[in-house]
């Protein structure tokens, strides 16, 4: 899986932290390719499925926000990984989110983070109706209606649960705070190409691979411009 994604990486004896892990194939794939690999996710229903799934690897799944890596602060990582996340962050807090992962990357480390590309103007206008017009709020109430009637029939199994609250928390609930596009700060760094990131898909989104040099530079520049604004991306 991994060498299928990055095949010029190099993961041996690597301390790997993936932030935004779901139900842990990443890090269970990352561990096999000889990897100090832990993962963490906002989504509690998350953690615990891959603790389900992956027993040998239990302790190395946490619950948590990469906005708030206090609890972190003396762990040191020679890689983060983060797809799939930086999407439901405003431009602000992913700046916050690239600030603290500086905080715990080694001198010599690096992030590799993946983003929505600008969404078109039809992407725009779903995603507008949805969140503004309480679209979200009669999905929310359809959505739990029909999970209440599959387990009244007994047609959800207990292993699948976790996973339909995964998708309940992703799709459902994650759609209100999506932010589509890609903050100017990033033109800074490098693109990975293509063929190297296919399981991101180059089509929707972009990966960017930021050496931990690079990140404190950008730091640096618009530290005092995120000081007061309001996170909104152009």
């Amino acid at each position: 899986m991994i060498g299928g994604i990055f095949p010029d990486e190099n993961w041996q004896e690597q301390k790997v932290f993936d932030i935004g892990c779901r139900t842990g194939e990443m890090v269970a794939a990352l561990v096999k390719c000889g990897a100090d690999a832990r993962g963490l996710d906002i989504c509690c229903q998350s953690i615990e499925r891959a603790r389900t799934r992956f027993p040998r690897l239990a302790t190395r799944f946490s619950s948590g926000n990469l906005l708030h890596l206090k609890n972190f602060k003396n762990i040191k990582t020679d890689k983060i990984l983060c797809f799939g996340t930086f999407s439901y962050l405003t431009e602000k807090e992913q700046f916050e989110a690239l600030l603290n992962f500086s905080k715990i990357l080694n001198d010599n480390g690096e992030v590799i983070v993946s983003l929505s590309k600008n969404p078109g103007r039809l992407q725009r206008s779903i995603i507008t109706v949805y969140q503004h017009f309480l679209i979200w709020k009669i999905v929310d109430v359809f959505a739990q209606a029909i999970v209440r009637f599959w387990r009244r029939m007994g047609r959800i199994k207990p292993m699948e649960r976790d996973g339909l609250a995964y998708f309940y928390y992703a799709y459902v609930c994650g759609l209100r705070h999506l932010y589509p596009g890609i903050p100017s700060f990033f033109d800074a760094f490098p693109l990975i190409n293509p063929p190297q990131c296919t399981f991101i898909g180059d089509k929707f989104s972009k990966t960017y691979k930021i050496k931990a040099s690079q990140l404190k530079k950008i730091i640096d520049s618009y530290g005092g411009e995120f000081a007061d604004t309001g996170g909104k991306k152009n």
